[in-house]
């Protein structure tokens, strides 16, 4: 597709669109790579690293999961647990949509998909049977291994 560089501009042009929907689908293409990497484990409590900068981070396990599960509720797309390098910490965040992550100089841990399509044909509505599902196949090596 040949892109007009002089009609661009934010409210509607070839290159807007180009540029917004590569993002969409890239950073969609890498938070699926992620999530099913670290699915298909035993879930249950953290181990390693993670742990201990979940523990650092939420005072407990049991407090990290009540955040997920709150902030898995509350999101519309995707909840990340990603790493801070600045802060040298980890932290639950909400992605909205696909292309809503990079949090600046973190490294992303965990992805969770919380659009429908994840678990509807499952749980229906039920969205928080769903996360309690998921918290059972983590696989926290592969988390650790991202870290």
């Amino acid at each position: 597709m040949e892109v007009d560089p002089a009609k661009g501009n934010q409210i509607f042009s070839q290159m807007r669109a180009l540029k917004v929907d590569y993002t969409f689908a890239y950073e969609g293409y890498i938070n699926h790579n992620v999530y099913f990497d670290t699915v298909g484990g035993n879930g249950g409590p953290a181990t390693g690293a993670v742990a201990k900068l979940i523990d650092e981070a939420y005072g407990s396990f049991e407090n990290w999961v009540k955040d997920l599960k709150t902030t898995g509720v509350a999101a519309r797309g995707w909840v990340y647990l990603a790493y801070d390098h600045d802060e040298k910490r980890v932290f639950n965040y909400i992605g909205d949509a696909q292309n809503s992550f990079p949090i600046w100089n973190h490294t992303l841990l965990l992805a969770m998909d919380v659009y429908e399509h994840a678990y509807f044909l499952d749980f229906g509505t039920a969205r928080a049977k769903y996360i309690e599902a998921y918290l059972q196949i983590i696989d926290w090596a592969a988390v650790n291994a991202r870290l």
